[in-house]
């Protein structure tokens, strides 16, 4: 679904939302309704993640999806 650009983005982006709110996996999995090990594997770029877990991630951590979602 994404490139490897994109989830190369993703991955730095999420990375970089999280150490400016200062919040771990499990403080992003209580905000956001994600598990901690899906958040855990999109950090690390071990998943496709589905826009629905975006979305899902970006309403809680209060960023926007276009944030996170760059194009090639």
């Amino acid at each position: 679904m994404f490139s490897v650009v994109q989830l190369e983005i993703m991955r730095i982006v999420l990375d970089e939302v999280l150490q400016s709110k200062n919040l771990s996996y499990g403080q992003a999995a209580l905000l956001t309704g994600v598990p901690k090990s899906t958040i855990y594997k999109i950090a690390k770029n071990k998943t496709d993640p589905r826009l629905s877990v975006l979305d899902k991630i970006a309403r809680g951590l209060e960023v926007s999806l276009r944030d996170i979602i760059a194009e090639d």
